[in-house]
């Protein structure tokens, strides 16, 4: 967008001076929310749009650290102005520069990934002559899914066991009913049936509790 700013001058003859001035618009792109398993790497997508040309000594970034929340204090995770600059802390020994300043990409890789990084991730660029800099931020989840994978294996392992007496228990019945009395195979089959879609219902449910 470009303004136009008028100066007149008065010296021997009247001087109209026109000034354009063009702001133009750096944006940022980052994903909301990320999610990531204890100990493992995970890459902070970063990307930018900027009307002005790209150069490894124009673009500036630097990304910050919130714990609890944007608003609050911010710890210097990276930064780069034609190299990378990783800070003292401790993300120390836990932050690679993924991006390629001229694919407009200013991603961060972080290693090793604790419970202690969780928080808001800031990722701001500035390319000059661009007046102030833009931020994208993302959530960092980190979860622990080795614990989850044990509870579901060991929740499975149960429910086989309940599966395997649900089933012995309905045949027992069949073959133990009186002559006079027994019941048509189709029921039996149909209680049968029954039975193992409740459970399968049952799995299904607690399977997908856990993984979330």
């Amino acid at each position: 967008k470009c303004h136009h700013l008028e100066y007149l001058s008065s010296l021997s003859n009247i001087v109209f001076i026109t000034e354009m001035r063009c702001v133009t618009a750096l944006t940022v792109y980052t994903p909301s929310v990320v999610e990531v398993a204890t100990g493992t790497d995970v890459k902070l997508r970063c990307t930018f749009n900027s009307s002005y040309p790209v150069s490894q000594e124009s673009v500036k970034v630097t990304w910050y650290f919130a714990a609890l929340n944007p608003a609050g204090p911010k710890e210097p995770v990276f930064h780069y102005s034609g190299m990378g600059f990783p800070p003292p802390g401790h993300f120390r020994d836990h932050v690679v520069w993924s991006g390629d300043v001229m694919k407009k990409d200013v991603s961060l890789t972080l290693l090793r990934v604790s419970p202690r990084f969780c928080g808001t991730y800031i990722c701001q660029v500035h390319n000059t002559p661009e007046i102030t800099g833009r931020v994208g931020e993302i959530s960092l989840r980190v979860v622990n899914k080795t614990a989850s994978k044990k509870i579901l294996c060991l929740v499975k392992v149960l429910l086989t066991i309940i599966v395997f007496f649900v089933k012995s228990h309905v045949c027992k019945r069949g073959h133990s009913a009186p002559a006079a009395v027994h019941a048509p195979s189709s029921l039996l089959t149909s209680e049968k049936a029954q039975h193992v879609n409740l459970l399968e219902k049952i799995i299904s449910s607690i399977y997908n509790s856990v993984l979330r």
